[in-house]
Order: structure tokens, then C-alpha cells, then sequence
């Protein structure tokens, strides 16, 4: 940037500046949206990315609050 420069000229270059910085957060911020928007986009990134491997989603099994918690283990052996 030239400092000593016109203002028209140091607006240019602020502009020319800052665009390119915000450029690489405005990139972070597209190719996210894209991937938790789009099943398919976010196959074909992941694939692209880890050098072909299938994603595999996070899956959280849910607890079962029905079953009730006897005092022994299935299964167990019992000494004695």
C-alpha cells in the first residue's frame, strides 16, 4: 500500500487490501455453509479432501431411560 499516495489511490489499495483478507474468511464461511447444507456437497468435499475415504456421520446412541439397573451383570459368573 502506498501511504504517501493520493486518496484515491490509498482507497484503491484499502479496498484491494482488505478484500483479500476477508476474501479467505468469506471462503471458510461459503464452503461451510455448503457442506452442512448440501448431503452431497459434503460426500463429494470429504472424498476430495481425504483422498477418497467415505464419510462416516457421528452417530450418538440414545439412552434408554425404561431399563432399570438390577445389581448384577447379564452374563456374569458368580463364585460361591
Amino acid at each position: 500500500m502506498r501511504w504517501d499516495a493520493r486518496w484515491r489511490r490509498k482507497n484503491y489499495d484499502l479496498h484491494q487490501v482488505l478484500g483479500f483478507y476477508v476474501m479467505i474468511f468469506a471462503l471458510v464461511f461459503a464452503l461451510t455453509g455448503l457442506v452442512w447444507g448440501f448431503t452431497w456437497f459434503r460426500d463429494g468435499y470429504y472424498a476430495a479432501t481425504t483422498g477418497g475415504d467415505k464419510f462416516v456421520e457421528y452417530y450418538a446412541p440414545l439412552s434408554d431411560s425404561t431399563q432399570q439397573y438390577s445389581g448384577e451383570m447379564q452374563g456374569s459368573i458368580r463364585f460361591g
